[in-house]
């Protein structure tokens, strides 16, 4: 039983010898593995590149559906925005205004206050 191990372990090397030599120096041989290994590559990177392309369609048609599902709740959130952005820029240009004539308007609430407050006497707010 030993000997018959010993004897395919030795074969098994020979072969593992005879291979690597073969691969060093017969270019017919590598070339033959290296095509076999460019097109095995090429295989995969297109199978990859669909799979990549289906993902990107998925993904495509879910963020459509989502859009469209919430389309109301997204438009009242962007007329919010605008509102508050608005009243903010009135607030900032009134500050300028007064800023430039002496008052001033709260931080805070907007009330018109004079330029020397330090907390307005609408809403308690420091200036």
């Amino acid at each position: 039983m030993n000997e018959n191990v010993f004897k395919i372990v030795f074969i098994l090397a020979i072969g593992i010898f005879v291979f690597t030599f073969l691969m060093m120096f017969s270019p017919k041989l590598r070339n033959k593995m290296m095509k076999r290994e460019l097109k095995a590559t090429k295989n995969m990177f297109q199978s990859l590149t669909d799979d990549l392309k289906d993902l990107q369609s998925t993904s495509i048609k879910i963020k459509k559906e989502i859009l469209d599902e919430n389309k109301d709740d997204l438009e009242s959130i962007e007329k919010q925005e605008a509102s508050i952005k608005g009243e903010g820029i009135k607030i900032k240009a009134n500050a300028l205004k007064s800023g430039l004539t002496g008052d001033m308007y709260c931080k805070n609430c907007g009330e018109k206050i004079p330029g020397d407050s330090i907390y307005c006497k609408n809403c308690g707010a420091k200036q």
